[in-house]
């Protein structure tokens, strides 16, 4: 999905940058050492990501996201069926928890 996104997109994806000074991490897995592992999130069981796009907001990338659900886009490039994504945040969390097809959301 992931490899997918960042084809269409084409632009810069960031996910973590605390290897290079930046203040992203834990943004992908969370194991059980991690300060911010829960045993509900999705990214303790490697189904989410947290990311930024290089120019974009996070509003402007879930629309993207949406639409390419919506006409089918992301299900004939890599099979995807649903997507889960977190509004009112400023960077892009999608997740591929089992779930109704299609779009889902929800607010932290």
């Amino acid at each position: 999905l992931l490899d997918t996104l960042r084809e269409l997109i084409d632009a810069p994806m960031t996910i973590n940058s605390w290897q290079w000074g930046g203040n992203r991490k834990e943004s992908g897995l969370r194991t059980p050492e991690s300060s911010y592992y829960s045993n509900t999130s999705q990214h303790s069981y490697g189904r989410a990501v947290d990311f930024l796009v290089k120019g974009m907001t996070a509003d402007e990338v879930r629309e993207l996201i949406i639409g390419w659900m919506h006409d089918g886009t992301i299900q004939e490039l890599c099979g995807v069926e649903s997507i889960t994504l977190e509004l009112g945040v400023s960077w892009v969390h999608i997740d591929v928890r089992n779930n109704d097809a299609g779009v889902n959301s929800f607010y932290p």
